[in-house]
Parts: C-alpha cells; sequence; structure tokens
C-alpha cells in the first residue's frame, strides 16, 4: 500500500529481482556444482571397482571371498546413488516453484484494474469533486455495496473531516482518490478533470497519505523520512520533521537521523512512528494530505502534536482526515458524517451540533466518556 502511494513499485520491483535473481543465481550454481561432482564420483568409482574386479579375477585369480567384499562395496554405494537422485529431484523442485511464481506474477499482472492514464498532473488549482460515486468489492460476496451515491467538493486549501463509526466506509472513501481502488460508477475529478485521466505516478505523487497504522521499513529514520524521493538532502529531511513536531524525538535516538527503527518502526512508540509517517509526507511536499484516523491510538501528548501538526499546516495543504477523535477536527471547513457507506449529515463543527443530529450524539458520547 505504501509503495502503492509513493510510486516506487518499479524500484521496489527491480529491488526484489534483483535479490531473487541473485539468491537463484546462487543456489542453482551450489547445486549444480554439487550433483556435477558427485555425478562424476560416482561412475569413477564404479568403473574404478569393476576394473578392479576384472583385473582381480581375469589375471589375480581372486577368491570368492574378494568377490563378495567388492559386491559390498558396490551394495554400500547405494546410498550415494539415492543422494544425487535426490539432489537431482531437488533442482527440478525447485525449477517448478520458479514456473509457479513466474505464472502468478504473470496472472496477478493480467488481473490489475488500475490503468494509468497520460496526463500529468500539474498541479492542485480549485477543488476536488466526488460525483455520484457507488464502489463495491465485485469479488466478495459480504457487504457488496461499500459507498452509495457520494457526492462531495473539496476545496484547494480547505480541511474535511470525515466522521462515523467503524466499518461506515470511511477508509474506501479516501482510498478512491489516489486510485488504490476504482468506483464501480460515478467519477472523482481534480480540476474538473477525471482521476483516471491522471498518470498515475503523478496523480499518487501529489497526495501524502499516513495512516492509521504508519508502515515503517527496517531502516534509518532518514530514509524512511525521505522515502519516495531521491533528493534526500539531510537538512531537508530535518525541516520536515520539524514540522512534524518529532525533529525533539529524533535527535534524543542512539544515532539521530541514522538511527535503525527495526522491523514496521518496532523501536518506536505508536506516537513517534505516526510524526514519522507526517514528517514522510512534509518531506515530500504533496498538494493534498490525507490522514487517515491518525489520533485514534495515541496517548493525549501525542494526539496534541498530531492536532498542532494539523493547525499548522491547515490553509497551506488540502487536508482530508478521518476521525474518531471529534476534538481533533472542530477547526475542520467541513464535517463529513457517514453511515452505511452514505453520507447523511454535513457542515461545520457548530453547524452539526446546532443540528441535534447523528454528529451531536456522537460528540456527546465522547465529552461523557472523557468527563468519566
Amino acid at each position: 500500500r505504501l509503495v502503492k502511494l509513493f510510486s516506487r513499485e518499479n524500484i521496489e520491483s527491480r529491488y526484489v529481482a534483483d535479490i531473487s535473481a541473485r539468491l537463484g543465481s546462487s543456489v542453482a550454481q551450489l547445486r549444480s556444482v554439487k550433483a556435477f561432482s558427485e555425478g562424476i564420483i560416482e561412475p569413477i568409482f564404479f568403473f574404478g571397482v569393476f576394473l578392479i574386479l576384472y583385473l582381480g579375477v581375469q589375471y589375480l585369480n581372486l577368491s570368492i571371498a574378494s568377490l563378495g567384499l567388492f559386491f559390498m562395496i558396490l551394495i554400500r554405494m547405494v546410498p550415494l546413488a539415492k543422494e544425487v537422485n535426490n539432489h537431482r529431484n531437488g533442482i527440478a523442485g525447485s525449477l517448478a516453484s520458479l514456473r509457479n511464481i513466474k505464472e502468478t506474477i504473470y496472472n496477478a499482472k493480467a488481473s490489475e484494474k488500475i490503468v494509468s492514464g497520460d496526463k500529468v498532473y500539474t498541479g492542485f488549482e480549485t477543488k476536488i469533486e466526488f460525483k455520484n460515486v457507488h464502489f463495491g468489492y465485485s469479488n466478495r460476496d459480504e457487504s457488496p455495496i461499500i459507498l452509495t451515491d457520494i457526492n462531495l467538493t473539496v476545496d484547494k486549501g480547505s480541511m474535511t473531516a470525515i466522521v462515523g463509526v467503524s466499518g461506515a466506509g470511511k477508509s474506501t472513501l479516501v482510498d478512491l482518490l489516489p486510485r488504490l481502488h476504482d468506483p464501480n460508477s460515478g467519477n472523482i475529478y481534480i480540476d474538473e478533470i477525471p482521476i483516471a485521466d491522471y498518470d498515475l505516478a503523478s496523480l499518487r505523487s501529489a497526495i501524502g497519505f499516513v495512516e492509521q497504522e504508519v508502515f515503517l521499513f527496517n531502516d534509518t529514520i532518514h530514509n524512511n523520512i525521505s522515502y519516495g524521493n531521491t533528493a534526500n538532502e539531510r537538512k531537508d529531511v530535518i525541516e520536515a520533521a520539524k514540522k512534524a513536531f518529532a525533529h525533539e524525538f529524533i535527535i534524543s535516538q542512539p544515532e539521530g537521523y541514522d538511527t535503525l527503527v527495526g522491523d514496521n518502526g518496532i523501536r518506536l512508540s505508536s506516537g513517534q512512528k505516526q510524526r514519522l509517517g507526517i514528517a514522510r509526507i512534509m518531506f515530500n511536499d504533496p498538494d493534498i494530505v490525507i490522514l487517515d484516523e491518525p489520533t485514534s491510538s495515541l496517548d493525549p501528548v501525542s494526539e496534541e502534536y498530531i492536532r498542532s501538526t494539523l493547525m499548522d499546516i491547515q490553509h497551506k495543504k488540502t487536508i482530508i482526515v478521518i476521525a474518531h477523535r471529534l476534538s481533533t477536527i472542530q477547526s475542520a471547513d467541513e464535517i463529513l458524517i457517514i453511515e452505511d457507506g452514505k453520507i447523511i449529515e454535513r457542515g461545520n463543527h457548530e453547524q452539526l451540533l446546532g443540528n441535534r443530529g447523528k454528529y451531536t450524539e456522537l460528540f456527546d458520547l465522547q465529552a461523557n466518556l472523557t468527563d468519566s
């Protein structure tokens, strides 16, 4: 998912292909050498045994006991022959696995539905529009329709918040913008141009995405922040980290920006990972920032950092944020309430409270939980 959002498919594919090729070559060479050496030794050994047997019978008049000894040697060589055969089977088995992998990759490419357009995205000018968008997973039996008749306008420089219970379709809605999925019907436009017309890599480069669980590679903090951008000078990384309120905790790490974070950032807290995720999009400087429940699992201190970041970039970027904690989105220009894949309420914080609808119910519920 992260690789797609930063349009790094080709780079990561080449990286995996290179490692796979080197590994495959090493294994093939090892097995070839082993099978060749054992295959050569076996006939030489047999030839030697029979030569000695022939010479012994023909010229040395060997006894029955001596012949029995040679037959025992032949019998003892049977396991060696079996081992050679096992290696040969091993090579054959590896080739079969390789064919299966190639077939899987071919089928995956053949079934890929997201087709890139040819119009290069050059910048966000006016607005994003969702017009009569419907979406459902056609290959799933359960809950086939996820979004129904979504009509939505997000103006440049605005902050739009999406609220709703789990499973309402919030994450699916924002996934449609970078074309992780395409709608079954309806269209999404950026500056009145359907997003399907845009070159996929250039479109995704304009969208910064921070998920609830930020994915980090087993690499340095510097490389995780600068992922997806080759101009990764340290000063730019530091500037991005400061904007995300991450610089202070980074410099407290054992090796600062060169600290390895471990598999999926296991050496960092959830709040620190979230701030690195935000630093990553600050570094890449996208036009559109999507935050998918960035504070749902954070402590109050980390939540305050995220809220400060939102306040800092509001009106500088076009922000779409999914939130469970309503305290983080009260300053949003528009708040959408989604239920069962439909937008049931919309407005700013004050308007929705005045409507005494679903938003008010959720707000009062969270207020009561906070008080208790």
